[in-house]
């Protein structure tokens, strides 16, 4: 939790710790090829937290591979950026296959 009174200066500080989370740690830990896709994606995900994670829309959004998006939402999972929560039915077969929706950990 970044406890800076400024607005302005608060802005700055988390825009220098996710920079440096995206280009030191992802980049070298994921070898992330397209770090503007990743950034897009993040965006993306940040600008509809709560609601459903269309997969089909956001490879078509983003211009990527299918393969790539998973990646990318794989490595935000596992860094503890964002969370996936499937749905809850009785049938755990449709639970799996429903979109899941997407929340961040930590919205600054």
């Amino acid at each position: 939790m970044i406890k800076e009174e400024n607005v302005s200066k608060k802005m700055d500080l988390i825009y220098e710790i996710y920079t440096s989370y995206v280009r030191k740690d992802i980049n070298q830990l994921f070898s992330i090829e397209n770090v503007s896709g990743f950034n897009d994606l993040v965006k993306m995900l940040a600008l509809q937290i709560g609601s459903l994670v269309n997969d089909q829309r956001l490879t078509t959004d983003l211009k990527t591979t299918h393969l790539t998006l998973t990646r990318y939402i794989f490595v935000l999972q596992n860094t503890f950026i964002v969370k996936l929560i499937s749905p809850f039915f009785k049938n755990r077969r449709r639970e799996i296959v429903k979109m899941p929706k997407v929340y961040f950990y930590d919205t600054g």
